[in-house]
Parts: C-alpha cells; sequence; structure tokens
C-alpha cells in the first residue's frame, strides 16, 4: 500500500493520507515536543480506532511529549496520561483519565466525559429523621453519611437551596417491579442496542434519564419501571453547576 503511494503528488492523497504523511514529517524532524491539532478526525471510524492505538505506542518507543488536540472525549480519555479540559478558552480542570472521569470538578467536565453523558437531576437536600436525602418530583434518594458531610463542610444547607444530582447511565439499574429499594419510578422513552449493551431512556416526571444495561435486557416502549441508584457513585453539584461536592 505505501509503495503505491509513494508516486503520487499531494492533490492525489485523500484527506486521511495527508494527515498521516503530516505525522510522519513531523517524526523525522525528532522534535522534543509533538504538537497535533485533531490529527485523525478526518479518518474514518476504523482506521481512527487504529491509529489512536498507533499514537500512543508511538509516543512511547520515541519518549516524548505530545500535546494532543480533540473534541473527541473518547479519544483523550483512552490516549493521554494528563487531560486538560477546556470550554472557550477557560481551563475547567487537569488530571488522569481516572480522575477527570469519576472526579469531576463540575457539571461541564462531568456531561463532557463518558458516552452515553451523565445524567443531571436538579433537586433538594433534606434531612428525615436520621437520614438525608436528595429528592424532587419522581425522585427520593439517600444520601451517605460520608456525602452529607462533605456538602455541609462546604455550603450551609437551607431546603430552599437548590443542587444538582450527576449519575453516569452505568451506574442506574433497572427493574420491571417496585421494590423497598427503588429510587424513583418511570416509563421507557426508547430503547437503542449498541454494540453489547441496551441504552434504555426512561422518563420520570420531566427528566429523561439513560440507562446502559445489557443488550438481553428485553423491555417495551411506555413500560413502567423503577430505577435504583448506585448512590456510592453519586456526584453532588451546586445550584450554577460550577463546583462539585463529590
Amino acid at each position: 500500500m505505501v509503495g503505491e503511494l509513494l508516486d503520487r503528488g499531494v492533490a492525489q492523497l485523500s484527506g486521511g493520507q495527508k494527515q498521516r504523511v503530516a505525522i510522519g514529517r513531523a517524526i523525522v524532524r525528532q522534535p522534543k515536543v509533538f504538537l497535533m491539532d485533531e490529527p485523525i478526525s478526518h479518518l474514518d471510524a476504523k482506521l481512527r480506532t487504529h491509529m489512536r492505538g498507533e499514537l500512543k505506542h508511538l509516543q512511547r518507543v520515541l519518549n516524548t511529549t505530545m500535546i494532543y488536540v480533540t473534541h473527541d472525549q473518547l479519544e483523550a480519555i483512552s490516549m493521554a496520561d494528563r487531560i486538560v479540559i477546556m470550554n472557550h478558552g477557560e481551563i475547567h480542570q487537569i488530571g488522569t483519565p481516572y480522575e477527570i472521569r469519576n472526579n469531576p470538578a463540575n457539571v461541564f467536565v462531568a456531561g463532557f466525559v463518558g458516552d452515553p453523558p451523565m445524567n443531571f437531576i436538579e433537586g433538594r437536600v433534606k434531612a428525615e429523621n436520621d437520614n438525608v436525602f436528595f429528592y424532587n418530583k419522581g425522585f427520593k434518594v439517600p444520601l451517605t453519611a460520608e456525602q452529607n458531610q462533605k456538602i455541609r463542610e462546604q455550603s450551609a444547607v437551607s431546603e430552599t437551596q437548590t443542587f444538582i444530582l450527576g449519575i453516569r447511565p452505568e451506574d442506574l439499574a433497572l427493574s420491571k417491579e417496585a421494590s423497598g429499594n427503588s429510587h424513583a419510578a418511570g416509563k421507557v422513552y426508547v430503547t437503542s442496542p449498541v454494540g453489547k449493551d441496551m441504552v434504555i431512556e426512561v422518563e420520570v416526571e420531566k427528566h429523561h434519564l439513560k440507562v446502559v444495561t445489557s443488550v438481553d435486557y428485553s423491555v417495551d416502549m411506555e413500560e413502567n419501571v423503577w430505577l435504583r441508584f448506585n448512590t456510592a457513585n453519586m456526584h453532588i453539584f451546586d445550584e450554577s453547576g460550577s463546583k462539585a461536592f463529590f
């Protein structure tokens, strides 16, 4: 394949081939730092996946710093040692892929990383007897003692104060029957099989929450279902979404 391209002019190369030639030209100059601005964005999906692996391997072999700009969060998570999340020129968070995904600094970062993206629900925090709950119409989710303490260490909580709860689709469990462990009831809005997963969108009051389950899970649209939250993996943000309590 490479031999067939050697005698071609630049105008005869495809966009993807031009990008790969540009990467090769940069490598042979042996720079101290590579600056790459979406170098594989125009490649087809299969080749893009292959090139992510090749570039990551190349960085290890060359042992050279690569600053890589991308709008594709999957590229960032799969390739980077450290990630800088920016929006309109402002840095929102710097960290490892694990830190960015599991400890997002704000709603923008939390919503940018993950596919399907994180679900967000507005509500309030309220104490009942010895327990503390995040609640809204259709939702009543208990907070752990540690989560409650983290909020109160950083905010003077009142029953009129609004918070944003964030939870990833894989941290929601679906059931066709109500139980004492259910946190919300809703109806199936739409189902979307994606590879080995099934993404189920559930309508709870005015909220649409995405749930990731097995592609073998059988459920019909408009069917009544109940949701259980993995409370240990929830995130709470302030009303503006600019600050994470946990």
